[in-house]
């Protein structure tokens, strides 16, 4: 059962030659599949955090801050959606999986960015809530680069790699 989903290499063709091209959910995508379900639980935990917060409106009620807030916590349950389709998308192996990951991508470096600005924008009334979101867009603004770079790695990954192209087909 697990060579048939993980890594098979060898396979025979119509004419009867051995095909040696990587095929199944092994090598690099290893770590594609991996990333999907760690970033499914680490948006659960994260969501969680929404929770102290919205239970402590009236303690951090500022400028804008529940608005970010709110946007930040709809769009982290739509991602986490997002990333629950396309982990069953690349167990199933389907030939849209590449396409919509590399969407996916795109949006989160798009939604990175965003974020960024909007935590940017905010102003607070206090010395302890200004560093706190000065300290939080630094984070941000890390995040930034880390989710360009990883995203670009992989999204030349999808276009280019033998293996995609013949371990989507379905």
């Amino acid at each position: 059962m697990f060579s048939k989903l993980f890594n098979n290499k060898q396979r025979t063709t119509s004419t009867g030659n051995v095909n040696l091209s990587p095929k199944g959910l092994g090598g690099w995508l290893i770590i594609v599949g991996f990333g999907l379900i760690l970033g499914i639980a680490l948006h659960v935990y994260g969501l969680f955090d929404y929770v102290t917060i919205f239970s402590n409106i009236n303690s951090i009620n500022f400028s804008g801050f529940l608005v970010v807030s709110g946007i930040e916590c709809a769009l982290g349950i739509i991602i986490f959606i997002i990333e629950m389709y396309l982990l069953y998308l690349f167990f199933k192996k389907s030939k849209n999986f590449p396409n919509y990951y590399i969407i996916f991508l795109w949006s989160l470096i798009a939604w990175t960015i965003i974020d960024y600005f909007m935590l940017s924008s905010l102003s607070a009334p206090t010395p302890e809530l200004q560093k706190i979101i000065r300290d939080t867009s630094y984070e941000s603004s890390r995040a930034i680069v880390k989710t360009f770079i990883s995203s670009i790695i992989w999204i030349i990954y999808m276009h280019k790699s033998k293996r995609v192209k013949a371990t989507f087909i379905r």
